[in-house]
Order: C-alpha cells, then structure tokens, then sequence
C-alpha cells in the first residue's frame, strides 16, 4: 500500500478526428481537474475539421496546463491514435478519454486514491451514457480478475479501454499495442491483454466517465456493417491464438460466447453469416454448447432458431 498522499503523473491521451462539436467540452473537463499532476497529450489523426483549432483555443486561454497535441502526418485510425498516445506519455499511469466524451472533476483524484490504497495496476470506474433525453448509469461488475476477464472475453462487460487507469509499465512490459486496421474491437484485444497481465486490479464504485451516445457516427454507436463483423470475428481469433500459446484453456468457453454473439449480430442483420456459422459449426464439440447458448438466449426468436438448425443440417450433408 502506498502512501495516499502520493501523487504519481497522470497521463490523460485524447485520440482527434472528426469532433468539432466535443473537444472543448472533453478538454475543459480534464484542463478543470482537481488533480493536477497531469500532462495531456492528443493525437490528431488528420481530422479533416477545426477540432484542433478549437483545442488550441481552449489551451491558449489555459497556459498553465501541461499539454502537448501530436499531429499523424495521415490518418492512421483510432488504434494508431491509441499507440501513438501510449509511446508519447510519461506518467505512471494512463488514462484514455475519447474526444467525444468527457470525465467528472475529480475522476483523476478518485483514481489515484484507489490505486494509491491498493497499489493498483489497473482501476475500474463505472460511467453514464448520454443520451439526447436521458442519463444511464451503468455499473462494471467486478469481483476478481478472472471473473472480469470471463465477462470482457464474452462482451459481458464492456471492452472499452475508456475510463480506467492503467498503469503504463503494463504496456511496456508486456508489448501490449494495438492493433492497426481493427478500428472495431481493438479495445477488446488491449483491455483483454491487459486485465491479464495486472497483477491488482481494483473497482471504484463511483460513476465518473461520460459516454456520448449521441454522435451517429462513433465507430461503436453506429450501426452494424461487415467491416464491423470482420474485425470482431478477427479480433476473437487474435485472442483464442494469444491464449492457446499460453496454454491457458480457462477463457476458452468466454472467446466461443463472444463468437456466438458476434453469430447473432451477424443473423440479425442477415448478412455475412454463411462463412462464420461454417467456421463456428466445424468443431463438432462446439454444438452442444451452442445449443445450450441459443435456447437460452434465443428461444423467443424462431426465425433466428430457424436459422440456425437450417444451417446445422447443412453442415451434416457435408
């Protein structure tokens, strides 16, 4: 436990593109900390709008703030955008806020005094989703590590890399990147990574994180679209070959419900399911646990059920 009067550098990274309408609200609430043992760093990934004008506006009426914009010479996407923040910052711990969304006063203050008490690794914070007419507060269950990997595997809880404070020698020890090109579940893969290698995890009980629900075109408000399914379906295989080569089959049957609901996002588009659902169903010793998982989830959904054993048939004439 270490002294909770320690004050430990904080870097807060602010990934850009395509936020006009947010930044100064999203700047004005980390420069308005409580905390202030804090450096900022954005990353703008060639936003084609006046986001970084705005942001400059904002900084130059608060000099005193340490903050620092780091400019991609192309747009690269919001995993490039997370590394580029990851290798730029200093502090012992990280804290990821999306430009769209924004944090609570004393979010820092209340991090850093968990991870002070518990010397904390990795710091869970619950957060509000914000809708044009309504708040939503939605509270990460957390019990132990394990448990909370199991439901981050099988999208039980949310793989967002947003709103937790991370200590930076986790990705430095463990090689832990993003993955450039998964611009839909590459939190999934980091979080996952993550959550794995921290040694103390710990959950804060307040709700200090707002996430915008607002913006149609957020990579995870907008709707589903093959680009979408591709890169869950790559991102889950990327996590079952990162387990098997650990040996480690625990979190095997979390990776196959996190398959199975990418299936269901895939039948309730009715699109680009043929391939995955021969993919899933080819390992015989899956089928009974998809059964299991589908009657249980499913059992209103008959067109969906249809499906599914329509496809299953198929499978035994081959």
């Amino acid at each position: 436990m270490k002294d909770e009067s320690f004050l430990p550098l904080v870097t807060i990274l602010v990934p850009i593109y395509n936020i006009s309408a947010y930044i100064e609200r999203c700047a004005l609430s980390i420069i308005n900390q409580t905390y202030k043992n804090i450096e900022v760093i954005f990353i703008n990934d060639c936003t084609p709008d006046d986001s970084i004008h705005i942001l400059n506006s904002v900084l130059q009426k608060h000099p005193g703030v340490k903050a620092k914009i780091i400019f991609h010479e192309k747009n690269r996407g919001l995993a490039a955008a997370r590394n580029t923040g990851v290798s730029a910052a200093t502090g012992e711990y990280i804290l990821h806020v999306d430009g769209d969304d924004y944090i609570k006063n004393d979010t820092v203050s209340v991090l850093v005094a968990t991870a002070n008490k518990y010397n904390s690794d990795f710091v869970i914070a619950n957060f509000i989703e914000c809708y044009r007419d309504k708040q939503k507060y939605i509270k990460r269950k957390f019990k132990n590590r394990n448990l909370y990997l199991k439901k981050i595997l099988s999208f039980d809880a949310t793989p967002s890399i947003w709103g937790n404070l991370i200590r930076r020698e986790l990705y430095i020890q463990n090689d832990i990147k993003t993955i450039e090109g998964f611009d839909f579940g590459e939190d999934y893969i980091v979080l996952s990574k993550l959550v794995y290698y921290a040694k103390q995890i710990n959950h804060n009980n307040e709700f200090l994180y707002f996430y915008d629900m607002t913006r149609d075109t957020s990579i995870m408000r907008s709707s589903f679209s093959q680009k979408k399914v591709d890169s869950l379906i790559k991102s889950n295989e990327f996590l079952k070959n990162f387990f098997l080569k650990l040996d480690n089959g625990y979190y095997h049957n979390s990776l196959l419900i996190a398959s199975y609901k990418t299936l269901n996002n895939l039948l309730l588009n009715n699109r680009y399911v043929e391939e995955y659902y021969i993919s899933l169903l080819s390992n015989y010793n899956h089928i009974p646990f998809i059964f299991k998982l589908y009657w249980k989830n499913l059992k209103n959904q008959y067109d969906i059920i249809a499906k599914f054993i329509y496809k299953f048939i198929q499978l035994l004439e081959y």
